[in-house]
């Protein structure tokens, strides 16, 4: 089986804590994807609820965490650093060019969870994806955790990262 249930995080009450979670998050669903399109003959059960899962994620859960860093993030850490100004650029620029990869990666796991029998027919497309993906955002979280998440707990106040969590955890209700 593909898909192991880990152990669950406790939910923490660090800011950055959740902002690293869903960094967690991108990775597991671009390795789950590219675990699928590794398999060896997943039966079509399998091929349909782990394709939903990756499709789910980038459809639905992926866009907030983006939103969560240029709505809530952006404009209470611009002007702090010039070296973070740059990065939060850069950020948001990353967060369009990654657009393309992801719609024709939803294409795929579309596919492969309405009709599990074109998996290995998209199985190398998925692989091609899954690769390109991990490789570009394997750059962009790094400068994320290296740039922008500790500046969360250098310039802004509690209060601050109190209204950020809020604004999150409304995203998601």
């Amino acid at each position: 089986m593909l898909v192991q249930i880990g152990k669950r995080r406790s939910p923490s009450n660090s800011l950055v804590d959740n902002l690293l979670a869903c960094h967690e998050r991108i990775r597991h669903f671009i390795d789950l994807g590219a675990r699928l399109a590794a398999s060896d003959g997943p039966a079509p059960d399998e091929i349909r609820s782990i394709a939903s899962s990756v499709t789910r994620y980038f459809l639905e859960s992926l866009p907030l965490h983006a939103t969560d860093e240029e709505t809530s993030l952006l404009p209470r850490l611009q002007g702090h650093d010039r070296l973070l100004d740059a990065a939060l650029d850069r950020m948001c620029r990353e967060h369009r060019e990654h657009d393309a990869v992801i719609a024709e990666l939803l294409r795929v796991t579309e596919a492969m969870a309405a009709q599990p029998s074109c998996w290995s027919g998209q199985r190398q497309r998925l692989s091609s994806l899954c690769r390109a993906l991990e490789e570009t955002f394997e750059v962009h979280l790094a400068q994320e955790e290296q740039i922008v998440f500790p500046a969360v707990d250098t310039f802004l106040s509690a209060g601050q990262r109190d209204e950020i969590a809020a604004e999150m955890a409304a995203r998601r209700a």
